[in-house]
């Protein structure tokens, strides 16, 4: 009987050890960072413009809800936008919202698309002028003039990046200005 009673404590003891290392693997595993999950909202290059009488740059992308919940962000201080130098292979450190920012609140349903658009800190400064007209062939008369701005002044822009921390979302914005 003791024996018995023996083995039963240790058989109950080793069960509650096995579950005690497992809850403490899962809360270490639980503690480590997640991967960065960059297909649930895609990016699409749309097309760069200018803003304002200082003409500065906007890059426009289509973003898409690739999962079956919308997707929301209510504040900055979610995100963290950078650029992708090419040369490097890096992101920008540059936190200034002067130099980079965003339409950062955005509300994208499942499964549908959104425009967003990226405010760059330079100003178009090319040697053939901007029409300024509404007509769509003068709109994309200038947005080519702007894309070679880009593309001979920024040539080591490969495009932005989009992290959002709560979600561990990462949206890579694309070049398309080539």
């Amino acid at each position: 009987m003791k024996r018995a009673l023996a083995i039963a404590f240790s058989f109950g003891a080793g069960v509650a050890l096995m579950g005690v290392a497992a809850l403490a693997l899962l809360s270490w595993r639980a503690s480590l960072p997640q991967p960065w999950n960059t297909t649930s909202i895609t990016a699409t290059f749309d097309s760069v413009d200018t803003e304002g009488p200082e003409k500065k740059l906007v890059f426009y992308y289509i973003l898409q809800n690739n999962r079956d919940r919308d997707f929301r962000i209510t504040s900055e201080r979610e995100l963290v936008l950078t650029g992708k130098l090419e040369r490097q292979q890096s992101l920008t450190q540059e936190s200034s919202k002067e130099f980079l920012s965003g339409e950062l609140l955005v509300f994208i349903p499942a499964r549908q698309r959104a425009r967003f658009a990226i405010h760059l800190g330079y100003s178009y400064r090319g040697s053939q002028p901007l029409s300024g007209g509404t007509a769509k062939a003068e709109r994309d008369h200038d947005r080519a003039l702007i894309a070679a701005y880009v593309r001979d002044e920024l040539p080591n822009l490969e495009g932005f990046a989009l992290f959002h921390e709560n979600t561990r979302y990462q949206i890579d914005l694309p070049k398309g200005w080539k």
